[in-house]
């Protein structure tokens, strides 16, 4: 709504002579014009009386003037440069009495004005009202992540054009608060930490980014044991930022593997302000710095479009897999009432995800269920399935993931860091538990380490291949193995084509028939490839070719 002008002009359109009693009804009104007109407002120079009154003011364009460019720090984050130096104003003379009037106006611009769908994005046509800043708070305290917290508004307001702010000023007015109530103190802790780490490693590293107002926004740090186990164990990453471990609200980000013990290990770690995507390319691109340039071959993430995004554009050859283990939680949410229903649903949704041998099979395996259970509409399960290539087993073939397609990897690692964070830690409190965490990591494997160089596995059979692989492997490896062998036991072995020092041999379980698969031996460089993929999935040969190999001996 327009406020009351004193001048018997009342039209939309600012003309000089037009009066108002205040200046909010002066910007209001001018703001009113911009956002019909499809621009966004600034206030600029203010001139005063020599007791401090205003005498005039102007409300400009927001693309009025140039920014300077200035040398930043390669840290921080640039903002791109908009400004076109637009003469569009309104300048308002103040009397004594505090009645603005328009002494001044330009109206016409020189860039392009914003289409009504995106007027609502604009600055000053964006505002936090205070019963929402009051409404998020209580949000952000109970847990909800940012982009939660602005979709709950946008379906409130069933469009989003309807509700007065945009998803960025969410995220931006929960990073402010959090640095309200971030206590110097707690930043000093933090970076005496970092640099007491630096000197007694000199491989430490240690990185931190900047807002323009010289505000810390995120960390990131690892040291040098971390950058040398990703050396051996970084094809597969975990990046899992849903441990809310500090007073602050900060996301602890630790970037995580799996060593040859099956043991979770740590690459680095990150505080987060916010879970934006520029925040995550920044996390990303700094961790590849420090890594020489390595990048996994998969990387397993909760469903986050701004990770997803981050992910595009900083491991471009990565593949990019969704934690089966988050999968079934947002599966627990948004179909509580289909689970509660059909107790069958989730063993067959499991089936669908687990047992589906060929990319044919679990097509059908997913129609049938949605048709089963009345699901074909269902518009989560509809977008859900559009990621099929992230989360079904049968499309992970293609890169090696080590053993993470398990929920119960995923399960392990959470698990054992809420044994550290068991409460809302200070800074100073954060660095000490993640500084146990990561000492009692360590000695775990320092000692599976030992009993693997040291001892052998009980009941070693006295069979050459198992033998070699004892001799080879880490006792959790060899154990792996060890099923795969007793399972070729139960094999059956049949030779399809041959071609000179090429054998193809068709390989199935007793009474498993129908889940035959193809195994191809050469003869010549002694190499076998199995189309199940179990080796180039998870590096450990599969029964398959555990028989192919004994049956050509």
């Amino acid at each position: 709504m327009f406020p009351t002008i004193i001048a018997e002009n009342s039209q939309h359109e600012p003309k000089p002579g037009m009066t108002f009693t205040s200046e909010i009804d002066a910007y209001d009104f001018y703001n009113s014009y911009a956002k019909k007109h499809g621009f966004s407002v600034r206030k600029s120079q203010v001139e005063r009386r020599s007791d401090s009154t205003m005498r005039s003011k102007k409300f400009v364009c927001s693309k009025q003037g140039t920014r300077e460019i200035h040398r930043t720090h390669v840290t921080k984050k640039s903002k791109p440069i908009e400004r076109t130096n637009c003469k569009a104003l309104i300048e308002f003379k103040i009397n004594t009495n505090n009645v603005w009037s328009v002494s001044k106006v330009e109206l016409n611009h020189n860039h392009q004005l914003a289409t009504p769908n995106k007027v609502h994005m604009l600055r000053s046509h964006r505002k936090l009202l205070p019963y929402q800043k009051e409404l998020i708070d209580h949000m952000d305290k109970a847990g909800f992540r940012p982009h939660q917290i602005f979709n709950f508004f946008e379906a409130a307001a069933s469009k989003p054009e309807l509700v007065g702010f945009i998803r960025k000023d969410t995220n931006n007015y929960i990073s402010q608060q959090r640095m309200m109530k971030l206590k110097a103190g707690d930043i000093q802790t933090l970076l005496h930490y970092l640099k007491s780490k630096q000197v007694e490693d000199p491989s430490f590293f240690y990185a931190l980014q900047v807002h323009e107002t010289g505000e810390i926004a995120n960390f990131f740090w690892a040291d040098g044991r971390a950058i040398i186990d990703y050396s051996y164990f970084g094809d597969v990453v975990s990046f899992d930022t849903t441990f809310q471990t500090n007073k602050y609200e900060m996301p602890f980000a630790p970037l995580l593997g799996m060593n040859n013990h099956k043991q979770t290990v740590l690459f680095g770690a990150a505080l987060l302000f916010d879970e934006t995507v520029d925040s995550f390319v920044w996390l990303f691109q700094t961790f590849m710095a420090v890594m020489g340039g390595k990048q996994p071959s998969t990387i397993f993430t909760d469903q986050s479009a701004a990770i997803s995004k981050a992910i595009q554009v900083v491991f471009p050859n990565t593949c990019h897999r969704l934690c089966l283990w988050h999968i079934f939680q947002n599966v627990a949410t948004n179909l509580s009432q289909v689970i509660h229903d059909h107790p069958k649903f989730l063993q067959e949704f499991r089936s669908c995800i687990y047992d589906s041998s060929s990319v044919q099979i679990f097509e059908e395996k997913w129609v049938k269920m949605m048709d089963t259970y009345n699901l074909v509409d269902n518009c989560w399960l509809q977008n859900f399935y559009k990621l099929k290539e992230k989360w079904a087993t049968v499309y992970r073939r293609e890169s090696f993931c080590a053993d993470m397609t398990t929920t119960q990897r995923s399960e392990s690692m959470n698990a054992q860091f809420k044994r550290f964070f068991l409460k809302k830690l200070s800074l100073s409190e954060f660095i000490d538990q993640y500084h146990r965490a990561l000492k009692l990591f360590r000695e775990k494997e320092l000692f599976e380490d030992y009993k693997s160089r040291h001892s052998k596995p009980a009941g070693l059979p006295l069979m050459p291949m198992l033998t070699d692989a004892a001799n080879a492997y880490s006792r959790v490896i060899y154990a792996e193995f060890e099923q795969e062998f007793n399972k070729s036991l139960c094999c059956l072995c049949q030779m399809i084509n041959l071609n000179e020092t090429m054998h193809t041999y068709k390989v199935s379980q007793l009474g498993k028939e129908d889940l035959a698969v193809n195994v191809t031996f050469d003869s010549d460089d002694l190499m076998v490839i199995c189309s199940c993929r179990k080796f180039e999935a998870e590096g450990i040969l599969c029964m398959h070719c555990i028989k192919v190999i004994a049956f050509t001996q």
